[in-house]
């Protein structure tokens, strides 16, 4: 009987366990990550709203079952899809998709908030039939009309497109809606040249067609009318701007989908266009290379005012046209935002820029300021007579004037935006805050060689090194960032690239720097152009004004009147040499001055001026990274300027009555009353040592409050007449103009 029961125990036993174990066993098969589309995932399921890759402003659409996303900026595309756009810029996303053994990796660009986007097709939500041949269906009022033959086709990597057939004359792509009071479109789309032989092929030298916008105007004679511009034409394997312009093409590619991007300036009447990521054209709307108005009797857009767009078409214009394969259409304008939310998009730098003198630097400012009108916004400013709330600058005549503009909304706190408005007493001959950059190498793999308005940035021979324009998240103020980490790297700074000496008995020098860490190393040079005492020998001599070390500022090579190096945040060097005496007065970040000789042999060999020579001007400026290797890392400067004093004999004399007396009053100072000791009165008073020299009419009237302290009959001296001793009392100058 025992051997009999052991059977069915372990019988059930192994049941039981076999039960147990078979669903730990499960496998279920990856989820396929190559059906995935950028497109796909762009699509707002919710809408089904066509939303192209390169401009998301609606949630994205990402399936969560066996796939584990992560996204390269949670705070704009979350895992989930949701999407934030930012407010001033564009922002650059990756997402990454994981089924646990593969990734596959989408791009998106999500619109900045001052990006409005009118329209815009993936053609991923269609209602069409794939190949069939259709007339209209496609979102946001994109439309075939015209040809039978236009479909949708899918390319290998699953996104669709739109072949259309331009092969008829009267074929049609096109987009009928108006779009008005803007005064910038933005017109982008992928497009592809039919790959069928090598270009200048009969058949690719047949392949005509043109994009044309029909705008809305007023005439100088006041009607309304519609004038049709022709914008860009495919032709030759070819992308040309305007109707007919052979000297601005770029190569249409035969195989791949190239980005085209258009911008329409409504307002000045220009047309900038991109092709492929290549050289930016431009072309002027009112010449005849853009094409014809749609009457050819009429006039050209010349004299008309532009009110808006009212359609966009593709045409295929001749018999001869063929297929052409567009994807990803997007329409937009820039959206005017209010109140708080509009004034955290503006820097001192965007104000500074002037609409006829170009940009200028905040601490420099010498022209009127661009401060706009943005609704719930109120402007104010610390000082309406040199600077206004309007941005109206009226420059002070000997001393420069420091501005606060302050712009309060209705909805937020109040922003405030500091100015230096420049004295007519300096010219400024330099100056670049890079707000309007002008470097090509943005993304820093160039070298230096750009120039910027009137400053030239170049590299020194045999040296390597790299630069870009860098944008604060928090100001939104522009930046240059230089690469000094290799060796002994040098980046020099002159006036404009023809390297024009600048010449002056007081030569201002004035940036703002920043570093990254503690034991950045970046050396401060500038080379003066000087001649001997016999006059045989004239040379540049390099004199190290700074040394920026350990989060210090050092003047010459000792570290002398040092103030702390903050390294988050941009601070001033102020420099100003004085060539006829043959010194520097230097202040870092509005520390106390401090005055060193030129001819100061400790700053090194090599690193000094001969007492010898006679300077006669600044040749360039220099920024030099340290000879160890490593020890210097990314160098940031911003609001560069370069000035000498000005003769304001003639300024003067164009003067207002108002600024004639506040060029005197700036001028009068217990300190320019000779004949005054700590302790008092010693001597008689000199009344006009300050401002004789002022070549200005306005007059002074000096009265005493104290008999003993008379004034003289030619109101320019005050004498003590008081034999009893001290004497007080208060002198009082009346100016008049």
């Amino acid at each position: 009987m025992k051997k009999s029961l052991r059977k069915p125990i372990a019988l059930v036993c192994v049941m039981a366990l076999i039960t147990i174990l078979c669903p730990c066993f499960t496998v279920s098969a990856a989820v396929d990550l190559s059906v995935l589309t950028a497109e796909q995932l762009a699509a707002n399921a919710a809408n089904k709203v066509n939303q192209v890759p390169s401009g998301i402003v609606y949630d994205l659409t990402l399936p969560q079952d066996g796939i584990t996303w992560t996204s390269s900026d949670e705070a704009v595309i979350s895992t989930e899809g949701a999407v934030k756009r930012p407010l001033a810029e564009d922002k650059a996303v990756t997402l990454t998709a994981s089924n646990g053994t593969d990734t596959k990796a989408f791009n998106f660009t999500v619109k900045a908030k001052t990006t409005k986007v009118i329209a815009q097709d993936s053609f991923y939500y269609t209602g069409l039939t794939e190949g069939a041949s259709f007339y209209t269906g496609m979102d946001n009022d994109w439309r075939i009309n015209g040809n039978l033959n236009s479909k949708l086709l899918t390319d290998a990597d699953g996104n669709k497109y739109l072949d259309a057939d331009m092969s008829a004359g009267s074929t049609q792509l096109f987009w009928d809606k108006a779009v008005t009071e803007t005064d910038v479109l933005y017109l982008d789309f992928d497009a592809w040249h039919p790959a069928t032989g090598s270009f200048g092929s009969a058949k690719s030298q047949a392949m005509t067609v043109s994009l044309q916008a029909y705008v809305g105007v007023t005439t100088a004679e006041g009607t309304t009318a519609e004038r049709l511009l022709r914008l860009c034409v495919f032709f030759d394997g070819n992308l040309h701007l305007g109707n007919n312009n052979s000297g601005q093409k770029t190569a249409l590619h035969a195989t791949d989908m190239k980005p085209v991007s258009l911008e329409l300036d409504l307002t000045n009447k220009m047309l900038y266009g991109t092709y492929d990521g290549g050289t930016r054209l431009v072309m002027d709307m009112t010449t005849q290379g853009v094409g014809t108005t749609k009457d050819s009797n009429d006039t050209l857009l010349t004299t008309d005012k532009i009110i808006g767009l009212e359609r966009l078409r593709f045409l295929g214009y001749s018999t001869g046209a063929e297929n052409l394969k567009i994807d990803n259409i997007s329409l937009s304008t820039d959206a005017e935002l209010e109140g708080a939310e509009a004034l955290s998009l503006l820097s001192a730098e965007q104000l500074a820029v002037n609409a006829t003198a170009g940009k200028q630097v905040p601490t420099a400012l010498e022209a009127d300021l661009t401060v706009p009108t943005i609704q719930n916004v109120t402007w104010t400013s610390s000082n309406p007579d040199v600077l206004s709330a309007a941005g109206i600058v009226t420059r002070p005549v000997y001393e420069d004037a420091d501005v606060t503009l302050t712009a309060t909304p209705t909805d937020g706190d109040a922003v405030t935006f500091d100015f230096t408005v420049k004295a007519y007493a300096c010219d400024v001959i330099a100056g670049d805050s890079f707000y309007y950059d002008g470097l090509e190498n943005t993304d820093g793999t160039k070298d230096i060689y750009s120039s910027m308005t009137n400053i030239t940035l170049s590299k020194q021979s045999g040296v390597g090194t790299k630069a870009r324009v860098v944008t604060d998240s928090t100001t939104n103020n522009k930046y240059l960032a230089m690469d000094m980490a290799a060796a002994a790297k040098r980046i020099n700074w002159y006036q404009n690239a023809s390297k024009t000496m600048i010449t002056g008995d007081i030569i201002y020098i004035s940036l703002d720097t920043m570093g990254n860490t503690a034991a950045y190393d970046v050396r401060l040079d500038v080379y003066l152009n000087a001649t001997s005492s016999d006059g045989n020998t004239t040379k540049d001599f390099c004199v190290r004004l700074a040394k920026l070390y350990g989060g210090n500022v050092h003047w010459g090579k000792a570290n002398n009147g040092t103030t702390a190096m903050e390294t988050k945040a941009l601070k001033p060097i102020d420099i100003k040499i004085d060539t006829k005496t043959k010194t520097a007065a230097c202040s870092y970040n509005n520390g106390t001055e401090t005055t060193i000789s030129l001819t100061d042999s400790s700053f090194g060999t090599g690193l000094y001026l001969d007492s010898d020579y006679t300077i006669n001007g600044l040749s360039y400026v220099s920024f030099m990274a340290p000879t160890q290797t490593g020890n210097c890392d990314t160098f940031y400067v911003d609001n560069m300027v370069l000035g000498v004093d000005a003769d304001v004999s003639n300024i003067v004399d164009r003067l207002g009555n108002a600024e004639k007396v506040k060029a005197v009053k700036s001028r009068i100072t217990k300190s320019s009353l000779t004949g005054e000791t700590a302790g008092g009165i010693t001597q008689n008073l000199d009344l006009d040592g300050g401002y004789d020299d002022l070549e200005t009419d306005a007059t002074v009237t000096w009265t005493s409050s104290n008999q003993g302290i008379a004034i003289a009959a030619d109101g320019k001296t005050a004498t003590v007449t008081q034999a009893t001793l001290p004497q007080s009392g208060a002198l009082t100058a009346t100016i008049t103009a």
